[in-house]
């Protein structure tokens, strides 16, 4: 089974990405700080036409199914966190994947590690999603199959 996105999702996913960087990202710690509503957000995502990615093609929308929803909204999730705040929500995803892979508390070495790994991974293009692989790699790491 291929799980690489199609190249209609991987536009629509560079698109995503491309706003969550240039327009979303820029925005996210004064929303945050203000605990304002993102509405200059939501104007964008319409101008860009992906409040529209469900709506079926015949009634003017993208006709996007649910794993392409999946793709895009993880995209422009990564621009509506302020990077600060991003990097503390990693270490403590980091920690729980540990936990539910290896059942033991992940070491600082180890947390810094993967925060590295999810940065490159996030810059590569043609990647289905960083999370995604991060766990891949753990569960394929030795210490998951040796577990008595």
């Amino acid at each position: 089974m291929d799980m690489r996105p199609t190249p209609r999702q991987q536009e629509l996913i560079e698109l995503a990405r491309k706003l969550s960087r240039e327009r979303f990202e820029p925005r996210a710690a004064e929303y945050d700080r203000e605990a304002r509503f993102p509405f200059e957000d939501y104007n964008d995502l319409r101008d860009a036409e992906l409040l529209a990615l469900c709506i079926p093609e015949q009634y003017g929308g993208l006709g996007g199914d649910l794993e392409t929803y999946v793709l895009v909204a993880e995209q422009i999730a990564m621009g509506n966190v302020d990077l600060n705040h991003r990097t503390e929500q990693a270490a403590e995803g980091i920690r729980l994947a540990y936990e539910l892979a290896f059942a033991r508390a992940a070491t600082d070495d180890e947390v810094s590690k993967a925060q590295n790994f999810l940065s490159e991974v996030s810059e590569e293009k043609d990647t289905p999603g960083q999370w995604a692989i991060f766990c891949q790699a753990l569960l394929a790491s030795a210490e998951f199959r040796y577990i008595n």
